[in-house]
């Protein structure tokens, strides 16, 4: 098939398109749909189907997502059809969900807790999480936290725990992980590419291998 695929790139709990930022330097239409409202009931799939209905699907596209938008996207990958799926700093079954789950309620407090968008609001998350970062990406980063939906935070926490797992992608796939990720361990997955020295945001602090990595796997599905 010719011509380049569009990008769609479901972001983490508690970010938004400027999370992807450092995505935007790929040769791809980037598409960043955003969350929408938990209902209180729904399970995780149900949730992600109802996430596919907000967005204007491509023609020709690669799934992608970051944590809990790699979660989203893998168990969307099977209805979809994508002509591929990428995972960043995700997990796809049941052994490291604990673990994750822990750090969405940890985050749902901070959140709760913050009178103010500044790095200092989010210190326990940041200091496990944002602290290799500089004083300005910290502030970008705070920002989107404090515009995330406690709702939405606190349904998580509670419906990934009983997520039964993805299923197999139905198309090739990469998985990129840092070794050093705090919220996903990763010697509790299996990874196709496993960056040195990562942690949970790859994307940011990695993004020159992380993007070589897309754009190789990417360019591959023509191949």
């Amino acid at each position: 098939m010719s011509g380049k695929p569009s990008l769609v790139f479901f972001t983490g709990l508690g970010a938004d398109e400027r999370l992807l930022e450092p995505q935007r330097s790929l040769p791809y239409e980037l598409i960043t749909p955003p969350w929408v409202e938990p209902e209180e009931t729904e399970t995780l799939p149900e949730y992600a189907r109802r996430m596919a209905a907000t967005v204007d699907w491509p023609i020709r596209f690669v799934l992608a997502g970051v944590s809990f938008g790699g979660m989203v996207a893998a168990d969307l990958a099977p209805q979809v059809k994508p002509a591929g799926l990428v995972l960043l700093s995700t997990c796809l079954y049941a052994r490291p969900i604990r673990s994750v789950s822990r750090f969405v309620n940890a985050l749902t407090k901070a959140v709760e807790e913050a009178d103010d968008p500044s790095p200092a609001s989010f210190s326990r998350i940041f200091l496990n999480i944002f602290a290799e970062f500089g004083e300005d990406v910290q502030r970008v980063m705070a920002a989107m936290l404090q515009r995330t939906s406690v709702d939405l935070l606190r349904w998580a926490g509670q419906r990934i725990v009983d997520w039964e797992g993805a299923s197999e992608a139905p198309c090739p796939r990469i998985w990129i992980h840092g070794e050093n990720d705090t919220v996903i361990p990763a010697h509790k997955v299996h990874p196709d590419v496993l960056i040195a020295g990562g942690g949970h945001l790859i994307n940011w602090t990695h993004r020159e291998q992380v993007n070589q990595a897309i754009r190789g796997f990417v360019e591959s599905l023509d191949a």
